[in-house]
């Protein structure tokens, strides 16, 4: 009977040993693996139109200089990072689409024949403070705009930076990395357009 009781005991234990490592590795087959966000811009909330008859077209050229593709990373539950998180959307595409609509959206045309907007992409990152109770998910963006006149003279030049950030508990998953990427390409966008400079540049001819 005391042999029975303990090989029914060392089989219960196999078999909750055999579960935790099943649900070791379905968890680090997720942690480990590539993750994948995806950008998008809303459109531009109603506003004021502020181009004159006179405005001048305007072209926007975005160019992606960040020294890494690398969003991000996964975190395990010990806080350590694992695997990359990169998008499976063309930034510089996104961001091109988010400056034209938002000029759009204020009465200018876009085109050739103007003035410039070149928007120069330098950082793009998010990473997690642990020690904030509960912790929080932060991403920001650098970029470098500068509107050029058609002669050739740089009529406005400035590094903006933005930030977004929300907590994250209980997820640390892909989604809140990608909500608050999103969040700072949005924010950065916006901290252009409320620059009255660059507003300024845009309209001069």
């Amino acid at each position: 009977m005391i042999e029975a009781n303990s090989a029914a005991g060392r089989w219960l234990t196999i078999r909750a040993v055999a579960a935790g490592l099943i649900t070791i590795f379905s968890i680090s087959g997720c942690v480990f693996t590539t993750g994948h966000v995806k950008f998008d811009y809303p459109p531009p909330l109603p506003t004021m139109k502020i181009a004159g008859p006179h405005a001048p077209h305007i072209a926007v050229h975005v160019v992606d200089k960040r020294p890494t593709q690398i969003l991000g990373h996964k975190i395990n539950g010990l806080g350590m990072k694992t695997a990359d998180i990169v998008s499976d959307t063309d930034i510089s595409v996104i961001l091109k689409n988010a400056f034209e609509a938002e000029l759009e959206e204020r009465g200018f045309t876009l085109g050739p024949g103007g003035n410039l907007v070149e928007v120069t992409l330098v950082d793009l990152h998010n990473h997690y403070l642990r020690s904030l109770s509960p912790p929080e998910a932060i991403a920001k963006m650098s970029i470098n705009v500068r509107v050029d006149y058609l002669g050739g003279t740089v009529s406005y030049n400035k590094f903006l930076s933005a930030y977004s950030q929300m907590a994250i508990m209980p997820n640390w998953g892909v989604k809140t990395a990608q909500n608050v990427l999103n969040g700072a390409l949005r924010n950065g966008v916006s901290k252009a357009f409320n620059d009255s400079a660059f507003i300024s540049a845009l309209k001069k001819p």
